[in-house]
């Protein structure tokens, strides 16, 4: 219920913020737009893979400015304008902050890579074997069950850590470097981890999960069939809006009741410490 609150807390705080969250929309569709026309050119002339250089620079920059301005929201600053000025230097100490969480990240993608099966092994032995008798057939199938279950182990430790764990480290990351700085922060990263997998972060981020992740997800591949092409198109379109603002709106909802539990949480702990 405490989870919940903070949830529905943050969502009244950011209804009234509507010139912030024009701002947000705007970088924001930048940001997609950058990604777009990254993947959309090709490089074929030399002024093609110059404009694909400067959108692979400029989607990071976006991506950060969008955190930063997040962050100082969380922090309670509500004017748009001077919340843009002051996160254009926060995005900076943000982009700094990420590259050692970064570097661990990939580090331990790549074990988990080194020490699964091969893939070939999943798929000459995924497959059900069209032999007979019997016995051998069930051997098999218990060995196909079993090298999918250890594929699915590995597929569910790649997702907790890519879109669980890195995402609440890093939020918990960056408001420390925007609240006590750059060098403070990583000398405590120690503590930002426990704080980013207590019990309620990772509850709130699990709440705030289904408002940017799995709805957009859904409404993606959702089926709207209709009589015309028009239509379906239409559809199409009023789908990938309701994404745009479920992705936006459960980001900012998320990142707001966590960095300020994140806040709370360390206010807490300093407060207990210099009491004793």
């Amino acid at each position: 219920m405490r989870v919940v609150q903070t949830m529905l807390e943050a969502a009244r705080r950011l209804k009234g913020q509507w010139r912030m969250m024009i701002v947000l929309a705007a970088i924001y569709a930048a940001l997609l737009a950058a990604l777009f026309f990254f993947v959309a050119t090709t490089e074929a002339s030399a002024w093609q893979i110059l404009l694909t250089l400067c959108f692979a620079a400029l989607a990071p920059a976006l991506f950060f400015l969008l955190q930063a301005m997040l962050v100082n929201y969380a922090r309670g600053e509500t004017k748009a304008l001077l919340l843009l000025r002051r996160s254009f230097t926060d995005s900076c100490k943000l982009a700094l902050a990420s590259v050692p969480l970064a570097l661990a990240v990939l580090l331990l993608l790549y074990l988990l890579n080194k020490l699964q099966p091969a893939s070939h092994v999943w798929t000459a032995q995924a497959t059900p074997p069209e032999m007979w008798p019997p016995p051998r057939l069930r051997a098999d199938a218990d060995a196909n069950a079993s090298l999918r279950w250890l594929f699915v182990a590995w597929t569910t430790l790649r997702f907790l850590l890519c879109y669980v764990a890195l995402p609440l480290v890093a939020v918990h990351l960056w408001s420390a470097v925007a609240r006590d700085g750059l060098l403070p922060a990583i000398k405590r990263a120690r503590h930002h981890l426990a704080r980013a997998f207590a019990p309620e972060a990772v509850l709130t981020y699990a709440v705030g999960l289904l408002l940017f992740g799995l709805i957009p997800y859904a409404l993606v591949f959702m089926r709207t069939p209709a009589a015309s092409q028009a239509v379906e198109f239409g559809l199409f379109i009023a789908r990938l809006a309701l994404v745009f603002v479920f992705t936006l709106y459960g980001w900012a909802v998320t990142f707001d009741a966590l960095a300020r539990g994140g806040t709370a949480n360390a206010a807490a702990v300093n407060d207990g410490a210099a009491t004793s």
